[in-house]
Protein backbone atom coordinates (compact mmCIF):
# COMPACT_ATOMS: atom_id res chain seq x y z
CA UNK A 1 0.00 0.00 0.00
CA UNK A 2 1.25 3.48 -0.84
CA UNK A 3 -0.12 6.83 0.31
CA UNK A 4 -0.88 8.82 -2.85
CA UNK A 5 -3.28 11.54 -1.66
CA UNK A 6 -3.01 13.66 1.47
CA UNK A 7 -4.41 16.97 2.72
CA UNK A 8 -6.68 17.40 -0.32
CA UNK A 9 -3.77 17.07 -2.77
CA UNK A 10 -2.26 14.20 -4.76
CA UNK A 11 1.30 13.36 -3.75
CA UNK A 12 2.16 11.95 -7.19
CA UNK A 13 0.94 12.97 -10.63
CA UNK A 14 -1.34 10.61 -12.55
CA UNK A 15 1.40 9.29 -14.86
CA UNK A 16 3.49 8.29 -11.84
CA UNK A 17 0.52 6.42 -10.35
CA UNK A 18 0.02 4.66 -13.69
CA UNK A 19 3.71 3.69 -13.65
CA UNK A 20 3.36 2.21 -10.15
CA UNK A 21 0.30 0.28 -11.32
CA UNK A 22 2.00 -1.03 -14.48
CA UNK A 23 5.19 -1.96 -12.65
CA UNK A 24 3.35 -3.83 -9.92
CA UNK A 25 1.29 -5.70 -12.54
CA UNK A 26 4.50 -6.71 -14.36
CA UNK A 27 5.78 -8.21 -11.09
CA UNK A 28 2.48 -9.95 -10.32
CA UNK A 29 1.86 -7.65 -7.34
CA UNK A 30 -1.25 -5.74 -6.33
CA UNK A 31 -0.78 -1.98 -6.12
CA UNK A 32 -3.07 -0.50 -3.45
CA UNK A 33 -3.09 3.29 -3.34
CA UNK A 34 -4.10 4.83 -0.03
CA UNK A 35 -6.11 8.05 0.00
CA UNK A 36 -6.29 10.11 3.18
CA UNK A 37 -9.74 11.72 2.88
CA UNK A 38 -10.57 14.75 4.99
CA UNK A 39 -13.77 16.07 3.41
CA UNK A 40 -16.46 15.24 0.89
CA UNK A 41 -14.94 17.75 -1.51
CA UNK A 42 -11.87 15.55 -2.00
CA UNK A 43 -11.80 14.08 -5.49
CA UNK A 44 -9.70 11.04 -6.32
CA UNK A 45 -8.93 9.38 -9.63
CA UNK A 46 -9.11 5.59 -9.38
CA UNK A 47 -8.55 4.99 -13.07
CA UNK A 48 -7.48 1.41 -13.72
CA UNK A 49 -6.99 0.56 -10.05
CA UNK A 50 -8.79 -2.52 -8.73
CA UNK A 51 -8.10 -1.95 -5.01
CA UNK A 52 -7.94 1.28 -3.04
CA UNK A 53 -7.68 2.13 0.64
CA UNK A 54 -9.72 5.08 1.88
CA UNK A 55 -8.56 6.43 5.22
CA UNK A 56 -11.39 8.63 6.44
CA UNK A 57 -10.85 8.81 10.19
CA UNK A 58 -11.43 12.59 10.29
CA UNK A 59 -14.97 12.48 8.94
CA UNK A 60 -18.08 11.01 10.56
CA UNK A 61 -19.19 7.43 9.87
CA UNK A 62 -22.23 8.70 7.93
CA UNK A 63 -20.04 10.85 5.68
CA UNK A 64 -17.63 7.93 5.22
CA UNK A 65 -20.45 5.76 3.90
CA UNK A 66 -21.63 8.57 1.64
CA UNK A 67 -18.13 9.23 0.26
CA UNK A 68 -17.43 5.55 -0.32
CA UNK A 69 -20.78 5.05 -2.07
CA UNK A 70 -20.15 8.10 -4.25
CA UNK A 71 -16.65 6.91 -5.12
CA UNK A 72 -17.58 3.31 -5.75
CA UNK A 73 -20.71 4.09 -7.78
CA UNK A 74 -19.61 7.10 -9.82
CA UNK A 75 -15.85 7.27 -10.15
CA UNK A 76 -15.07 3.56 -9.82
CA UNK A 77 -17.46 2.49 -12.59
CA UNK A 78 -16.57 5.50 -14.71
CA UNK A 79 -12.87 4.66 -14.75
CA UNK A 80 -12.91 0.85 -15.01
Amino acid sequence: MLLVYFDHEPIFNFSTIQYFLSYSNSRNLTFVPSYYIESLSDHINVSGIRWINLDMERISPDLRRFFYARTSEQEWEEFQ
